[in-house]
């Protein structure tokens, strides 16, 4: 019968997510513990759970060290499929871009007039991009809390054809209130646009193409909610503001 005396914090550790690797992949554990007997395993269980009754703490250490490795793996599979998807994600004329079109950092946001997080972002986006100078910032609706959210992303994109886009976004995310159809045309009217026009305008078949690439691109990207950026390749969930831009940009232009 195998015999310890004590066992090295560092070793619990290991011997927890080798743990927790059993309990995934039960094939390759049968595999592993017939190499021990019967009283053997016994024993090292007991020693595990006699350690870990004493030192609780352990369980934790180890299950933060597996939601680590689960992060990086997360991150790395997200950074190939942006890189795999380039074209679409950088280089859709389709999308309306704003500030430095030769900037040395691209900053990509998906978004929907509808969501409150995004609406908080909005400002604080448009502030930075401003007063930096030196980023191009990517706009792509991604409508997907109903349909309002589709209405007003449909109005912003057809307000394209008057050339006032960005006067139409910027209205939409200032607006308070619930984006109705008669609160669209009003908000159309306040961002100079003809009314009529857009109405016909937003019927055009080729916005619900746009949007389904949007949603197609946005599903490879693991992309489930919004706001979402991409900063110098790296997916950034949630809202933001100066100081989470200002961090995340100067990141990006250290590692180019």
């Amino acid at each position: 019968m195998l015999r310890f005396r004590s066992l090295p914090r560092l070793a619990l550790t290991a011997l927890l997510l080798a743990a927790s690797a059993v309990l995934q992949a039960p094939a390759a554990a049968a595999d592993e513990t017939a190499r021990f007997n019967p009283a053997d395993r016994a024993a090292i269980e007991q020693i595990v759970r006699d350690y870990l009754m004493r030192h609780p703490e352990l369980v934790l250490e180890a299950l933060q060290t597996l939601e680590e490795k689960h992060q990086a793996e997360t991150q790395a599979e997200t950074r190939a499929a942006i890189e795999a998807r380039r074209a679409a994600i950088f280089e859709d004329a389709d999308d309306f871009t704003y500030g430095n079109p030769k900037g040395d950092v691209t900053i990509v946001e998906f978004f929907d007039y509808t969501c409150g997080h995004c609406k908080r972002s909005f400002q604080p986006l448009m502030d930075f991009v401003d007063a930096d100078g030196n980023i191009r910032l990517i706009l792509k609706e991604f409508p997907i809390l109903g349909p309002r959210a589709l209405d007003a992303a449909k109005a912003a994109l057809a307000a394209r054809k008057q050339g006032r886009y960005l006067e139409m976004h910027r209205a939409l995310f200032e607006h308070e209130g619930q984006l109705t159809e008669k609160a669209l045309m009003e908000i159309a009217a306040k961002a100079g646009l003809d009314g009529p026009k857009l109405k016909k305008d937003m019927e055009d078949p080729k916005l619900m193409d746009i949007f389904s690439r949007h949603y197609a691109l946005a599903e490879a990207l693991g992309i489930e909610g919004t706001p979402a950026f991409i900063i110098g390749g790296e997916m950034l969930p949630g809202a933001v503001d100066k100081e989470r831009l200002t961090r995340v940009v100067a990141e990006a232009r250290e590692g180019r």
